[in-house]
């Protein structure tokens, strides 16, 4: 997502003022209702530009944002309440275009919409969606996973980051030429990874299918680094990640190439790509080694050894995510 927040409020230090604010305010953890939950908040101007952001394709991103948090916890989705704070300068032509494609996520994953509410917004148009489900045979986030088990995430990493980035070189053109259309034709799959995600639900049935267990899960919504380290942090465990095992498609190489940029960046801290990192039992390395869409990048280590990166030379540093202060 396009984020021009203080770095307070970007990647894990989200999750971190977050943590802090429950101590403080919240009324500790929650009863089990046998429900899980997930919301997504995008507002214009940070997580998304509608110079090239067609409106069905935002609703469509929103959906999944709060889906793959529910499938992420384990959880099987079934209903979506949505809240939308709409500018003065959008018409019901501009309502029905984010409806429909929150409604084209709902039908993908088998949802029904529960609730729509509209509010008038002087900042912009803003976007909350909140998935419901029921709870499913996986561990949630709060399971912890073991020193031995291993790292895994489906898909790969960067291509919504590439994506952003052809999408953010074309409007500056667009903007200084008065008018040049965008070149986009190359870059179909990155800028579709930006703009209308899939989440890999499928995967996860074919773990179960596999007798793979997951020890611990969660989405790549704010960049592989940012995701890992709240997922260990939350664990009580580090990791090591392998710099050279991170799975990044030809296509996000060759436009970080063409813009001079290095696309492990990407993978690490780029977000928005919705695919799943989970931890197994390393006793399961054999199931999944050669399952199509999952690679193993690291494994889990002791608290003490903090979140580090294997470099390719084998030495090791520092896992580091935006909004982490170091830590």
């Amino acid at each position: 997502m396009q984020e021009k927040k203080d770095d307070k409020t970007k990647g894990a230090g989200k999750f971190m003022l977050a943590e802090k604010l429950m101590k403080k305010y919240g009324a500790g953890r929650p009863e089990d209702t046998g429900c899980i939950s997930s919301t997504a908040l995008l507002l214009e101007g940070i997580h998304f530009s509608l110079v090239y952001f067609p409106l069905s394709h935002l609703g469509y991103k929103a959906a999944i944002c709060a889906i793959a948090g529910v499938y992420s916890d384990g959880g099987t989705p079934e209903q979506l309440t949505v809240s939308l704070g709409i500018g003065t300068r959008h018409k019901i032509d501009d309502i029905e275009m984010i409806t429909e494609g929150i409604s084209l996520a709902c039908k993908n994953h088998s949802l029904k919409i529960n609730g729509i509410s509209l509010e008038t917004s002087l900042t912009g148009l803003t976007i909350a969606v909140t998935a419901t489900g029921r709870p499913g045979s996986f561990a949630d986030r709060a399971a912890a996973p073991s020193g031995t088990d291993l790292l895994c995430v489906t898909g790969n990493l960067g291509g919504a980051w590439a994506g952003l980035h052809v999408l953010e070189r074309e409007r500056k053109v667009y903007e200084e030429s008065g008018g040049a259309q965008p070149q986009l034709e190359r870059y179909s799959y990155i800028i579709e990874k930006q703009l209308k995600p899939e989440f890999p639900a499928a995967l996860i049935t074919s773990l179960a299918d596999q007798g793979i267990t997951p020890t611990s899960m969660t989405v790549t919504s704010e960049g592989l680094a940012s995701d890992a380290i709240t997922l260990c942090r939350k664990a009580g465990v580090g990791c090591i990640v392998y710099v050279d095992r991170l799975p990044v498609a030809a296509e996000t190489k060759d436009a970080a190439a063409e813009m001079n940029l290095e696309p492990v960046i990407g993978a690490l801290n780029g977000g928005d790509d919705f695919e799943l990192l989970f931890t197994i039992p390393v006793t399961q390395h054999s199931l999944i080694e050669n399952m199509e869409g999952v690679t193993v990048i690291g494994h889990i280590t002791p608290s003490g050894d903090g979140c580090n990166l294997s470099l390719s030379d084998g030495s090791l540093t520092r896992l580091m995510a935006p909004g982490w202060e170091g830590k």
